[in-house]
């Protein structure tokens, strides 16, 4: 997701890409954004429940929540200053690998524990999955 796992979104060829920015960008609960592509993407994408065709995406009626936009800011402001996404995937790697170490561990007094999760770090995330006996 934004802010684990380095994405360029234009050269991944994306129509459209949500984010949840409270996760791995430390931003206030119910901020996020909406990418979407510009060209035969924005075409294609109608939005289900409001009206007014793809301005929807750009102006909505309601109160804006300020806080939260000024949240995400700074959520944004203080990631890219301890490293941005480069450097919490680097950790979170290495969290990864420490665990991965520590489950190899126990499952030598624990038969039947395992990592499902693949140990081929270009298949496998920061997660691990886990199968308890």
């Amino acid at each position: 997701g934004a802010g684990n796992v380095h994405l360029n979104l234009e050269e991944s060829g994306v129509d459209a890409y949500t984010v949840s920015a409270h996760k791995w960008l430390l931003a206030p609960t119910g901020s996020g954004l909406l990418y979407i592509r510009s060209g035969d993407a924005q075409k294609k994408i109608t939005p289900a429940l409001l009206d007014g065709g793809f301005k929807a995406y750009k102006r909505s009626g309601g109160t804006v929540p300020y806080q939260t936009i000024a949240g995400f800011k700074y959520a944004l402001d203080v990631f890219d200053a301890v490293g941005g996404t480069r450097a919490t995937e680097a950790h979170a790697a290495r969290l990864r690998d420490r665990t991965r170490r520590g489950i190899v561990e126990l499952a030598v007094r624990y038969e039947g524990l395992k990592i499902l999760s693949p140990t081929d770090k270009t298949l496998s995330s920061s997660l691990l999955t886990i199968s308890f006996p």
